[in-house]
Parts: structure tokens; sequence; C-alpha cells
């Protein structure tokens, strides 16, 4: 599964906990300079997602999620940046 993202939004941000306060600053910058993404809740081919993320710990319950980052790789055509169907 592929999951869709954008840029969050001011409603986005109303749901997000409060940052501590060694992190709002950083926090804020992020936020300032649209530099923050939120899932979307259907994937790339407007599937319904399951957001509901658990596991077990030994400790007590762990939410956690795995993200791999891998930019894509474009093409060029002339001065045209062409990127390559993003699904495969």
């Amino acid at each position: 599964m592929i999951l869709g993202v954008h840029n969050c939004t001011k409603s986005d941000y109303e749901k997000f906990w409060k940052p501590q306060n060694g992190t709002k600053g950083r926090f804020e910058q992020m936020k300032s300079s649209n530099d923050l993404l939120c899932l979307d809740r259907k994937d790339i081919f407007g599937s319904p997602v399951d957001l509901t993320i658990h596991g077990s710990e030994k400790y007590g319950v762990v939410r956690e999620i795995n993200i791999i980052y891998r930019p894509c790789i474009p093409s060029t055509h002339g001065d045209t940046c062409v990127i390559k169907d993003a699904h495969n």
C-alpha cells in the first residue's frame, strides 16, 4: 500500500498534540514554512486506508509507523523535468 500525503492544513494542525517546550520553536518553523506532510485517509489509488497503528511491547502498547522515503528520479527532456509514473 502506498499512502497518499498532503501538506498539512490548519484543520490538520488543530488535531496535533501540543509540542513540548523544547521542540515548539522548530515545530512552528516547519509549520510556517509548510514543511510538514499529513497522511491522507485514502491511498494513492483512492482506496480507504485504516490508519489505526498498533502493536504490543513488553512495557505496554506501542503505536508506530515505518516510513521509507524514496525520492523519485526524474528524467529530463530539454529544459523540462519529467517525472515517471510514481505508481511503479
